[in-house]
C-alpha cells in the first residue's frame, strides 16, 4: 500500500460500557483509535456481490483500508467526515499485517422528530 493512496484521516470507534449520574448501564462510543490515515472507498458491485452471502446486497457500502492495527473488530465504527461507517468485517490482506480493509455499511442516524 503507498502512502499516497490514503488520502482520508478517520477516527475509529468502539462501543464502551458506562454509568449515568442516576447509575443507570449505558453503552456510548468511545474513540479507540484516531488519525487515522485511510482510502474511503465507495463499494463496488462485485465487492457487494462477493459479501452478499453474510449480508444483503444493499448493505455494504464502503470499503476503508488502513494500515495494519491490531485489535479492530466488526462491532466498532468508522467516524469520517461527520459520517459514521458501521464495520461489518475487517480482513487482513493475505494474513500479512500490512493492510486490512474494513467492510462497511453507513449508518444512519436519526435526530429525532
Amino acid at each position: 500500500m503507498r502512502s499516497g493512496e490514503l488520502k482520508h484521516q478517520i477516527t475509529i470507534e468502539r462501543l464502551s460500557g458506562a454509568t449515568s449520574l442516576s447509575g443507570e448501564e449505558t453503552q456510548v462510543w468511545v474513540t479507540f483509535l484516531s488519525g487515522v490515515w485511510a482510502a474511503v472507498e465507495p463499494a463496488t458491485g462485485r465487492e457487494q456481490y462477493a459479501q452478499s452471502a453474510d449480508q444483503m446486497l444493499s448493505e455494504l457500502t464502503h470499503k476503508v483500508r488502513i494500515r495494519y492495527v491490531a485489535g479492530i473488530l466488526p462491532k466498532m465504527r468508522v467516524l469520517h467526515r461527520g459520517r459514521y461507517l458501521d464495520i461489518l468485517s475487517v480482513k487482513n490482506l493475505l494474513e500479512r499485517d500490512e493492510e486490512i480493509h474494513l467492510m462497511c455499511k453507513e449508518a444512519v442516524i436519526s435526530h429525532g422528530t
